[in-house]
């Protein structure tokens, strides 16, 4: 029979780092174990999606394992400093470990996995959680000696309640862009928040009577209300400082670049992208990921409308615009060209006998192309019973299948069929884009550039819902507070640090990404939940514990998430820069903000001025 052709191919997603790392060991292990050829060793070099998805999994885990390692022990002994207890840190660990146990069984259900960058993501909102227990401790902790958890969490509870609502409205803004990637963060990081909330309501219980602050609790808050108390008596300059900030900040974003290019938020590997271009090149696809592509109701005028195209390809690679291409027209052809072609050669004369003298004048035996003569006179003469047209389907389970078979879609639903032109070495897209513009059914495809388009549309429709989820916090805002005045006191301090933020980095030169604008979700929830405490609890006795709550929940964020920013990966450097740099905008511009507003926190009493 003919024989047939073995095309392997991996039965898992090449992002399936577990699966593709295990078919990568077996293939060096079965090189390494081949005898040398020519006294040298046999070295294996791969081409592939699959090399860079693992290579770049190792590096988030390994980095992602020693920031943690960072994190955990600056956790620690913030926690232990100021707090001093083990069952306090259990209260302040246990909803985070709840929340990401919610979040990861949520989508795993909805999804089935959960990639690596909404993990990091995911776990960055999650920061948001720990302030839960945080500011519930504080408050506990520097209120009236002997009051109750239950006390204190009947207090706090509307307060929690609206920071989780705020953070909630904030992601389900960004879930909707349409894009599965932002998808997937936004319901791990909305469904970890929920469980955390829950986590902290149940858990308040388990807190010591009031009245417990440590001495280094009572000291740093205290100082911290009479810095306050300063700004507040003189309002008018916490006004223009904090139009001085914004102003400087606007400044900054005229500085404001985005990096579109979807590759950059990879680790650059150039070993593996010079090993990469070696195989292609090999296997003539150089340059891989250009194409030309000719539609066409059927397969018979794809091919007419592809044959039309070689013309201009052929001028754009004398021009340079091209380096070549890989077609399938030496193989194929479409009947209406065959017949062409038969016509042209029905009106030479002697045909069959100067294409055997031609084969002879170069060595070949004139009489074993006999039956080749006699049936190319038939076919010329139009004689019944002479060779047809070739087409595809006789082509099909042949050996020339598997050469013919990559340029040929032969459905396309509603939209025919196509024939795919395979360029290598594209100098000039513009050209080539433009030289078929205004060609019926032929388009022109770059892959990475059709990549890196709709990254950049996803961008900006994020950079649109980022300020829908802006509006989104402020209705939820205005629907508790039910006053233009106060809902603005609370969001203040998160739009402006997401101006500072924005401006800060444009100002360092960082060209921003998508990675940047989903950080900034962080950014807002947490400048709006410092809004929200010293909103509801930053005047009278209770000042203190808010400025306390703030202070240490930025500290363990910077801690916790801020130190991604170390990270040598792209995408997750720039989730730890925009937090880190965000968090410290919220903590200074909240109570700037209530300083700057009318009913701000108190003076700090003449016995804390003492005690600090």
């Amino acid at each position: 029979g003919r024989p047939r052709h073995l095309v392997p191919g991996a039965a898992d997603s090449p992002f399936d780092g577990a699966r593709q790392r295990e078919l990568l060991d077996h293939l060096e292990a079965a090189v390494a174990a081949l005898p040398p050829i020519g006294g040298a060793a046999v070295t294996l070099e791969a081409s592939g999606v699959n090399r860079f998805a693992v290579a770049s999994e190792e590096v988030v885990r390994r980095d992602l394992g020693r920031i943690s390692t960072f994190s955990l022990g600056g956790l620690l002994l913030l926690f232990a400093v100021l707090f001093g207890r083990p069952t306090r840190l259990a209260f302040f660990f246990a909803p985070l470990l709840a929340g990401m146990l919610v979040a990861t069984s949520v989508s795993l259900i909805v999804f089935g996995e959960i990639h690596a960058l909404s993990l990091a993501f995911g776990s960055a909102i999650l920061g948001v959680a720990i302030d839960y227990p945080v500011h519930l401790s504080t408050h506990h902790d520097l209120g009236a000696p002997g009051s109750s958890p239950g006390a204190t969490l009947r207090q706090l509870r509307p307060s929690l309640l609206l920071a989780g609502a705020t953070t909630s409205a904030g992601l389900l803004g960004i879930g909707v862009a349409g894009f599965p990637g932002l998808r997937e963060m936004a319901v791990f990081a909305g469904a970890g928040i929920v469980g955390a909330l829950g986590a902290t309501f149940l858990l308040a219980g388990t807190l010591s009577p009031g009245g417990s602050a440590s001495r280094a609790q009572r000291a740093l808050a205290a100082r911290l209300a009479r810095w306050v108390a300063l700004g507040s008596a003189r309002r008018g300059g916490a006004r223009w400082a904090l139009v001085g900030i914004v102003v400087v900040a606007v400044a900054g974003l005229s500085s404001l670049r985005w990096q579109d290019d979807l590759g950059a938020l990879d680790l650059p590997r150039p070993e593996l992208l010079a090993e990469d271009e070696r195989v292609q090149a090999r296997v003539g696809e150089a340059g891989a990921g250009r194409f030309l592509i000719a539609q066409g109701p059927d397969l018979e005028a794809a091919l007419r409308r592809h044959e039309q195209a070689l013309e201009s390809l052929a001028r754009l690679r004398e021009r340079g615009s091209i380096g070549g291409y890989a077609s399938v027209e030496p193989l194929l052809r479409s009947v209406s060209l065959q017949e062409r072609n038969r016509a042209v050669l029905a009106a030479q004369d002697h045909v069959s006998a100067r294409t055997l003298d031609a084969l002879a004048s170069v060595g070949f035996v004139r009489s074993g192309f006999d039956p080749f003569a006699t049936e190319l006179e038939a076919l010329l003469a139009g004689e019944p019973g002479a060779a047809a047209p070739l087409v595809w389907s006789e082509l099909r389970g042949g050996p020339l299948e598997p050469l013919v078979a990559p340029f040929l879609v032969e459905s396309l639903g509603d939209r025919g069929a196509a024939v795919v032109t395979r360029l290598q070495d594209v100098t000039d897209p513009a050209a080539v884009r433009a030289a078929f513009a205004e060609v019926e059914g032929v388009h022109y495809f770059d892959r990475r550039g059709s990549l890196d388009a709709m990254y950049r549309d996803v961008r900006a429709r994020t950079q649109r819902l980022l300020g829908v989820a802006a509006i989104a916090v402020a209705l939820v805002a205005l629907a508790r507070y039910r006053s233009v005045k106060g809902a603005l006191r609370v969001v203040l301090p998160g739009w402006a640090s997401l101006l500072v933020t924005l401006g800060l980095l444009s100002a360092l030169g960082v060209e921003l990404n998508l990675l940047h604008l989903i950080a900034l979700v962080l950014v807002l929830a947490m400048g709006v939940d410092y809004g929200i405490f010293l909103a509801d609890t930053g005047r009278g006795e209770a000042a203190p514990a808010a400025l306390l709550g703030i202070v240490v929940a930025c500290l363990s964020t910077v801690l916790s998430f801020g130190l991604l920013g170390l990270s040598s990966m792209p995408a997750l450097r720039a989730i730890g820069q925009t937090v880190a740099l965000g968090v410290c905008a919220n903590a200074l511009l909240a109570p700037l903000v209530a300083a700057a507003s009318s009913g701000s926190v108190r003076p700090p009493s003449s016995r804390e001025v003492r005690e600090s």
